[in-house]
């Protein structure tokens, strides 16, 4: 490989590298540079998360190569900001909530950097413009935009707002403590992960959906140059183990995959074989020398046809590709439909998309006396470490598992994977640290995906549209393996009533194996299918009875004085579905009066009148947040006063650090500034289950309050034995303990520390065995809140090209008690955004053979910042009775609702001359449909 010597300037200094001249500028950067604020989101140039200035332009660096900055100036994130000093620009980010897991904000950072230097009298229409070349699946774009538009401007930045006292933490839109570092490119991800001897791992993956391996030649490959280890199956055939099965349930046929191929490829992408070499570079060339012969498979695809054709099975053991079946019944459900005034019998699909954070799964690990070390892109780190403890036959205590920051993850990434096996593997076999970063195109394979269903559904209604009985047997497309059984059809069966009161309910569910990548929860896990069965049918019950489509929802949806809920429908736990609190009706209204509603059929005259075909819809939902059984959370307070909180819950993007420091300082009585939240180290705390389901601020919020209220308890007994006064003569402010009646007697917590770590003459207090001012509780809650709300859309429909445009849209979510409202409004934000993207754009396809129709940006589309206008929000807050902080979770409910609404608003645009039975709906679908004037 030819090399060269180059110099530039990057940030202002002198820079010298000898390099391969195939080495990319962005590879320059991070791994000779250190510079690993530019991050690899795709590498092929879409997602703008690797954007640099070179020469103040600018550029991709994921596609220049490292030569062509030769004698150039080159400026990253890591240049923006002046010493500790955040930019005008950074500061705007800041102050206007840009980012949340901050994987591509420093891309952002970089291209409104390159955009304001050129601008003039920038717009908000200019601002989305300019910034449509980079994507970002968190934050909605609202944030980003109105940072650069607040940057652009002459005026002084928004101050930053002071520190409420600790009294009133819950509830403050404090800034994020995140954030500073990470918009400085200093946050550490797992690909940032720099150890020494650090070796690179690249994974061979089929390329059929179903095939018998006959020949796997790795000869070549494990001579090739740089190549320090290569494993195919048969160099673990003696230790390997299939990966265990999360979640068993007795109606599930469980089937998993072992960490490579052992001899029948199940789905395209499937590993075969890992290479380990010098560099990533040596790692993917010498996976080309691997020669592969295979005996290819006629392939179960087709959701339905699996189920029919038991002789195309994906596992031969099984007599049929059923992987499962379950269901329940409420009610009479036969008798209840033949007491109905109408009857409407339709038929639902839901289409299979993929999660798609901006930073893919990756993996780094190092094995030392014995010890076993790895970062790792977990949503679970807990569970994980238990996981591949049993993988690797590791005792449990000789495992750390770290996540540091994590670039978005949606769902898939609380799952375990192959990797998760070899990598590990790897470190221990050769003795020094290895690394495997997943890229773009293999993530749209070997992460697992999401949503896909088939709905037969009959609903009852009564004369005035009550609804009197649902019947839904519907399919799930499990994909080739089954890595959390049957969670995802399952929450689908008992969130399909939704908001509304449906007194005779019979669900069945048929989960099939197809040879397709495994399915597993993605944002909402298994509610919006629901929320779309259920607003659809309400939506053609309307069009039967000639209703309005608001007023079929609002006579049927439950009343706030009918709280708490019994649905009589039973939980994969086996506890029932209760409904916590809520206000449904309000949402509603507040809705309606956000999106125009009551004056929209002048708005859609007018627009009709100019030749504009435009609609409006509206859905409501009900979300099952903070599933259980137990969070815990260590809190401890330092000789120097700064208190620590250690939680078990990975974070990414949601503000963790933030919202769990807001709990503590309110329920210890500290600053907020002094409190600092470590999370996602097993090495923390002993026991945790993870960050999914919107668990979080119930779950690790609540243990975060009982632990602060134990350490101020502790405190205090302390503080009333010093200063020989009864408990509830002393008050705590501020992290300062004083005798209410003499308050120049006092203590900080600090000095209450030392004297309980022993490092004055003070003693413990009577009878306490734990030494130091620190307290660790576990919550454990069987009961999960649910959120609600209701979104509605206004969409303008392209005659020409069947294009759908989001012209506005609103959402009223009540989330319970909001810690941080700002945090709660970027959830939802994102939410939304996702909800679109998968409604109008998203849709994971295959050809009949099984091979994947998408591998990258070009051909799976994400909307980006012209797409997404700025969402009208508000809130509803009845807090939960079901935990002491009254919180619900927020991360799910503004995906849930969104595809119902867009594609009751098409159909409205559209006259009511079709009915939309599918999603996602795509414009090349609408446009055949005016041509032909049926039904999708």
């Amino acid at each position: 490989m030819d090399r060269r010597r180059i110099q530039l300037t990057v940030n202002g200094q002198e820079k010298q590298a000898d390099i391969y001249t195939r080495l990319t500028l962005a590879d320059l950067l991070r791994d000779k540079l250190d510079l690993t604020g530019t991050h690899l989101g795709c590498e092929h140039g879409f997602c703008g998360a690797c954007t640099v200035l070179l020469d103040g332009e600018a550029v991709r660096s994921c596609l220049a190569l490292a030569v062509q900055a030769n004698g150039r100036a080159v400026t990253t994130v890591e240049g923006l900001a002046d010493g500790n000093h955040l930019s005008r620009l950074q500061a705007a980010f800041q102050n206007q909530n840009g980012l949340q897991c901050g994987f591509c904000t420093p891309g952002f950072l970089i291209s409104a950097t390159a955009f304001l230097a050129r601008a003039d009298n920038t717009t908000e229409q200019e601002v989305r413009k300019a910034l449509s070349g980079n994507l970002c699946r968190c934050t909605g774009y609202k944030g980003i935009v109105q940072a650069v538009l607040e940057a652009s401007r002459e005026e002084p930045l928004k101050q930053e707002p002071s520190q409420p006292a600790c009294a009133g933490c819950i509830g403050a839109a404090i800034d994020r403590s995140e954030d500073n570092r990470l918009l400085q490119g200093r946050g550490v991800y797992t690909a940032d992960i720099r150890l020494p001897g650090l070796a690179h791992a690249a994974v061979l993956r089929t390329k059929h959906a179903r095939a018998r391996i006959v020949r796997l030649d790795a000869d070549a490959a494990r001579r090739a140059p740089g190549v320090l280890a290569l494993l195919t199956f048969a160099d673990i055939a003696d230790i390997a183990k299939q990966l265990p099965q999360v979640q068993p349930h007795p109606s599930l046929n469980s089937r998993q995959p072992y960490p490579l191929v052992r001899d029948v490829v199940r789905y395209a992408g499937e590993p075969l074989a890992i290479v380990v070499a010098e560099n990533r570079y040596l790692a993917e060339d010498a996976l080309d020398l691997i020669e592969a012969e295979y005996e290819v498979l006629t392939a179960a695809i087709d959701l339905e046809s699996a189920l029919r054709d038991a002789g195309n099975r994906v596992h031969d053991d099984l007599p049929d590709n059923i992987a499962g079946r379950f269901g329940q019944e409420v009610g009479n459900v036969e008798q209840a439909l033949k007491e109905s005034h109408t009857v409407i019998k339709e038929r639902l699909t839901i289409g299979r998309v993929s999660a798609q954070p901006m930073e893919t799964r990756a993996i780094t690990a190092s094995y030392e006396a014995g010890k076993l070390t790895v970062w790792l892109t977990s949503q679970s780190p807990h569970m994980t470490r238990r996981v591949m403890a049993g993988q690797l036959n590791l005792p449990l205590e000789d495992v750390h598992l770290i996540a540091p920051d994590i670039g978005g993850g949606f769902g898939p990434k609380n799952r375990y994977y192959p990797e998760y096996t070899l990598v590990p593997l790897l470190a221990m076999q050769l003795g020094r640290p290895v690394s495997w970063v997943e890229d773009r195109r293999e993530s749209f394979t070997a992460t697992y995906h999401a949503r896909e269903q088939v709905h037969e559904v009959t609903l009852g209604l009564a004369e005035d549209g009550t609804i009197l009985a649902l019947r839904d047997h519907y399919l799930y497309d499990q994909g080739a393996y089954s890595p959390i059984g049957v969670v995802v059809p399952h929450v689908t069966s008992v969130s399909i009533p939704g908001p509304y009161r449906v007194p005779a309910y019979e669900v069945e569910c048929t989960m099939v194996y197809t040879n397709k990548t495994p399915g597993a929860p993605y944002r909402g896990a298994g509610k919006p299918q629901a929320a779309f069965v259920i607003e659809r049918m309400l939506d053609f019950g309307a069009q039967k009875l000639n209703l309005d489509p608001v007023e079929i929802r609002r006579r049927n949806l439950i009343k706030p004085e009918e709280f708490p809920y019994h649905t009589q429908m039973i939980d994969m736990d086996e506890t029932e579905v209760i409904y916590d609190s809520g206000n449904y009706q309000e949402c509603l209204a507040r809705t309606l009066e956000l999106i125009g509603y009551n004056d929209f059929p002048k708005e859609q005259a007018q627009a009709r009148h100019a030749q504009r075909l435009t609609g409006i819809g509206v859905a409501c939902y009900t979300t099952k947040t903070g599933r259980g059984p137990f969070e815990g959370a260590r809190v401890r307070v330092e000789p120097d006063g700064r208190v620590f909180v250690y939680s078990g819950v990975s974070a990414q993007g949601q503000g963790h650090q933030t919202t769990l420091a807001q709990v503590c300082a309110e329920y210890l009585g500290v600053r907020f500034s002094d409190v600092s939240v470590k999370n996602g180290d097993t090495s923390d705390i002993e026991k945790s289950i993870g960050t999914y389901n919107a668990r979080v601020a119930v779950m690790a919020g609540n243990a975060v309050a009982m632990a602060a209220q134990a350490v101020r308890e502790k405190a205090i007994q302390a503080a009333a034995e010093i200063f020989a006064v009864a408990p509830d003569a002393l008050e705590i402010t501020n992290g300062v303990i004083r005798v209410s009646r003499a308050p120049e007697r006092n203590m900080t917590l600090g000095q209450i520390a030392q004297s309980l770590n022993g490092h004055s003459a003070q003693t413990a207090p009577a009878g306490d065995a734990s030494s130091g001012l620190e307290e660790t509780r576990y919550f454990e809650n069987n009961q999960p809140p649910y959120a609600s709300g209701t979104y509605a859309v206004v969409i303008e429909l392209d005659r020409q090209t069947g294009s759908v445009q989001v012209l506005r849209h609103a959402l009223v979510h009540d989330c319970g008690i909001m810690i941080n409202p700002r945090i709660v409004e970027g959830q939802i934000y994102g939410g939304v955004a996702q909800g679109i993207s998968e409604t109008l754009l998203e849709e994971f396809c295959y050809d009949e053979a099984g091979v994947p129709l998408s591998d990258s940006y070009k051909t799976y589309l994400l909307p980006n910042a012209a797409m997404i206008p700025t969402l009208m929000l508000d809130h509803v807050e009845t807090p939960s009775p079901f935990n002491p902080l009254g919180v619900k979770g927020a991360g799910e409910g503004g995906t849930v609702p969104v595809a119902a609404a867009i594609v009751s608003a098409i159909e409205n645009a559209l006259g009511g001359a079709v009915r939309l039975r599918r999603r996602p709906v795509h414009a090349v679908d609408l446009q055949a449909l005016m041509r032909a004037g049926e039904s999708l």
